[in-house]
């Protein structure tokens, strides 16, 4: 609604269709939606002028996760900005389900079952984003039932800070 033209992706063809539905709903028309895997995505380098995502670098082994973050890197400008949301170690789901490699498991049980979840130390997220300026770093604990839900907000830039 304020004119920026927008790209949604994501590997699940089931939300693509839940966006759409709610995009002809707003009436809102400068919205592109793609399908693609995080760490292969399907744009032309430096086309980003901001790169938003939450709750979804996470869901990779390190692998995955060092291929997105090139990935993201490319797919910014020169005068790019990004703002990151991801699973932080205090997590109360870290440590369940099976363990995939260190700091990643797949979870067993719940609605989550068979999702693959990473939960990334401060230092661990931060050098994974070594090329990029921080801007700041953030860790959120939000009480729940079963313990506290744990996640780092990252804000960076293209290019080292300064």
């Amino acid at each position: 609604r304020q004119g920026f033209r927008v790209v949604g992706f994501d590997i699940s063809l089931f939300a693509l269709r839940k966006l759409g539905t709610r995009l002809k709903a707003e009436s809102l028309e400068n919205v592109e939606i793609a399908n693609s895997e995080m760490s292969k995505l399907p744009f032309a380098d430096g086309v980003f002028d901001a790169v938003i995502s939450t709750n979804v670098l996470h869901h990779a082994l390190t692998a995955g996760i060092e291929h997105t973050v090139e990935e993201v890197h490319r797919v910014m400008n020169d005068r790019a900005e990004g703002f990151l949301m991801t699973l932080s170690e205090h997590d109360y789901k870290n440590g369940t389900g099976r363990l995939l490699e260190p700091g990643t498991y797949i979870l067993t049980e719940g609605d989550e079952e068979g999702i693959v979840h990473h939960f990334f130390s401060e230092e661990e997220l931060l050098s994974h984003f070594g090329k990029f300026g921080i801007i700041s770093v953030q860790e959120e604990l939000v009480p729940s039932e079963k313990g506290p839900r744990a996640h780092f907000h990252l804000r960076f830039r293209k290019g080292r800070a300064g």
